[in-house]
């Protein structure tokens, strides 16, 4: 039998931008770091997930891209996983100029409209 998958969940703020970026992601690493440390010792070690719920942000430039790569950096090196979920469709298209869709969300089909 499989060990439960432990799960983090993370809200973005509205508004993401180069003057915001850097404490959000300072809060976003303290909360993964403390889950990490809360749930290192459960039986489901290395199965962590952490999603994080786009759906709020309201106002972004390229630091949300930055950010969540960032985010993406730590979850990996406490071999966790990154879900988003609620990209907003701009998002989604930034990250594809930036050739960076793939790597932040990798279930992407195609090109968005």
């Amino acid at each position: 039998m499989t060990a439960p998958l432990s799960k983090l969940l993370l809200k973005l703020p509205s508004v993401l931008s180069h003057d915001t970026a850097a404490p959000c992601i300072e809060s976003l690493r303290e909360q993964c770091v403390q889950f990490f440390a809360f749930d290192a010792s459960s039986p489901s070690q290395g199965a962590f997930t952490v999603e994080v719920d786009a759906g709020g942000v309201e106002h972004f430039d390229s630091s949300a891209l930055a950010l969540l790569s960032e985010l993406k950096r730590v979850v990996l090196s406490f071999q966790g996983q990154l879900n988003l979920i609620q990209v907003p469709t701009a998002m989604v298209r930034l990250a594809q100029v930036y050739g960076v869709a793939e790597l932040l969300m990798p279930g992407l089909d195609g090109p968005m409209p």
